[in-house]
């Protein structure tokens, strides 16, 4: 930090400074110049008061930078099935190899990873597994990680047993179930499964819609309360539902 330096016959106190500007005929200072350095939280404070010509004090504020912690970079997840990212066809029977080798944390490390199904059932805690399928249909499997600083990320993988892109069907998917206590604000958020596309979105409770949008949050009253997803394909017109419970306990009631 750069320094200032003044040549004056005394320092004082900043309180003795204020006694002085209080004391005497008209508030007037004593004749001899003075100088006060103060101090105060992450910065200098510079006064300098000529008594002589009663000039009005002059200050100069310097900020000294605080120290902060530097900020976490979120990991990236990177699901692959057989090698490839996004959606893999497969038939029944056939063994299917998931790894996330290709996940990275660009400053900290990779200390969790979880790999759980639709219904959120956990599957693996090992970076990578591998599993056969034995009925036709659309399989999605989540990767979780987690960085060593707390960070999160996510990435989906389809598998298409026997079946190809173009006939996946419309499905919904509102997040799973949820137990909370009064007055915790809770945020669902909808997605299409294994599906891209224009979508709009709607939630409703007891026929009363709740939000139009992807995303929502919103406190619930004690009880259990069925909220309904609905998502419309806008190119096609076709609609899908889901439904997640969301059970609200007493506060001194156990989760």
């Amino acid at each position: 930090m750069k320094t200032t330096k003044f040549l004056q016959k005394s320092v004082v106190s900043l309180g003795a400074l204020l006694l002085l500007g209080c004391t005497g005929e008209n508030n007037s200072y004593s004749q001899q110049s003075i100088t006060q350095l103060g101090t105060m939280e992450n910065a200098k404070l510079v006064l300098k008061i000529d008594a002589a010509d009663q000039k009005q004090p002059q200050e100069t504020v310097e900020t000294n930078s605080t120290n902060t912690q530097p900020t976490n970079i979120l990991p990236t997840a990177v699901a692959t099935a057989n090698g490839k990212v996004g959606f893999i066809t497969t038939t029944t029977g056939e063994t299917v190899y998931f790894d996330s080798n290709e996940s990275t944390d660009i400053d900290g490390n990779i200390i969790s990873y979880i790999w759980t199904d639709m219904d959120h059932n956990i599957l693996s805690k090992d970076p990578n597994f591998k599993r056969a399928f034995y009925y036709s249909g659309i399989y999605e499997k989540t990767l979780s990680i987690t960085d060593d600083k707390g960070g999160v990320a996510r990435d989906r993988i389809c598998i298409l047993v026997d079946i190809t892109k173009d006939e996946i069907p419309m499905m919904a998917n509102a997040g799973p179930d949820i137990v909370t206590t009064p007055n915790t604000n809770i945020t669902l958020e909808g997605r299409v499964i294994c599906k891209d596309g224009n979508f709009s979105y709607s939630w409703s409770e007891n026929d009363k819609v709740l939000a139009n949008t992807k995303s929502f949050g919103k406190t619930y009253e004690e009880g259990v309360h069925t909220v309904v997803l609905e998502i419309k394909d806008n190119q096609t017109g076709y609609k899908a539902w889901d439904t997640v419970d969301i059970t609200v306990k007493a506060a001194n009631e156990d989760l």
